[in-house]
């Protein structure tokens, strides 16, 4: 298999039934609001579990594998739902799946925007946003292959100089994150926290249409 050649710091017992979707059984409105529109059945049956994926979870639901400077430390197959939820991908980037965190603050996720053409992206979890992430690559293999830190690669990974607009889309971002951290807290009074939110989304709406 692909994953031998790779030195696993941590690993757990492999894993041997498997749903055909991440997402099993389908997110829940209790769970994701109204950030989710329509059919969350059919959502959630758009995340179908990538065959390489499969097969290292197979090996070790859970673990960590280490290549030169790159690690990744990747989530069992049933924390994966609370990795989403808890850190509000469904929120800023619901076509964003977190396999792994790689010691730094960076997800790695899954990229199903396009289901016949899955990527693998990194994005920190302070800043999640589809602006905000960067390709890299196409299967675990290619992605792992690398011995370089991710965080010193950003740049070489996605070269591209962002506009004012997108930085004003990053800094919103981080202040909502920042404000639903504050609420969970109880740091932020609920009315006060209603009023921020309303007001950066409001804004966040002006700059993408």
């Amino acid at each position: 298999m692909w994953y031998t050649s790779f030195k696993f710091f941590d690993r757990t017992e492999g894993r041997t039934d498997f749903p055909l979707s991440y997402f099993d059984p389908p997110l829940t409105r209790d769970e994701v609001g109204e950030c989710i529109p329509g059919d969350l059945i059919q959502f959630s049956q758009r995340f179908q579990i990538v065959s390489q994926h499969k097969e290292l979870l197979a090996y070790a639901d859970g673990g960590g594998i280490i290549h030169g400077e790159r690690e990744f430390g990747y989530f069992s197959l049933t924390t994966i739902r609370s990795y989403y939820l808890d850190y509000g991908f469904h929120q800023w980037a619901a076509y964003f799946l977190p396999i792994a965190f790689n010691g730094g603050g960076k997800f790695y996720a899954y990229d199903f925007r396009d289901p016949e053409n899955i990527a693998l992206v990194v994005v920190g979890a302070g800043d999640i946003a589809y602006e905000s992430a960067v390709f890299l690559g196409k299967t675990l293999n290619e992605v792992l292959q690398k011995q370089t830190n991710i965080e010193d690669e950003l740049d070489v990974l996605y070269p591209q100089t962002i506009n004012p607009k997108d930085e004003q889309l990053h800094k919103i971002n981080r202040e909502l994150t920042q404000i639903k951290q504050e609420r969970e807290l109880g740091i932020l009074p609920l009315k006060a926290y209603f009023k921020m939110k309303q007001e950066l989304e409001n804004e966040k709406r002006e700059l993408l249409d």
